[in-house]
């Protein structure tokens, strides 16, 4: 099961590999995906993370409100986890 996690506020010249790195300390990271305007193709400020669900509730406490290359962040979980339901 893995749980996501919203990332707003994102420095429009960060990648993947940038977001990553910030949760990593945190977890094992499954996915990162920045959004993308669709008709531009330039990058917006937010981006989805995905973790396993205890990481990503730690992860998500941790980063909130963190400066981030000049931006404070907005980091909030999603109220669903993707996944099989055992």
């Amino acid at each position: 099961m893995s749980k996501t996690i919203y990332v707003k506020n994102l420095p429009k010249n960060v990648s993947t590999g940038d977001v990553r790195a910030l949760f990593v300390p945190h977890g094992p990271v499954q996915s990162v995906k920045l959004v993308s305007n669709r008709q531009s193709g330039r990058p917006r400020i937010y981006g989805v993370v995905t973790m396993a669900p205890p990481q990503a509730q730690a992860a998500a406490a941790a980063l909130n409100g963190k400066m981030f290359k000049g931006h404070r962040l907005q980091v909030n979980q999603s109220g669903r986890s993707r996944g099989r339901s055992r």
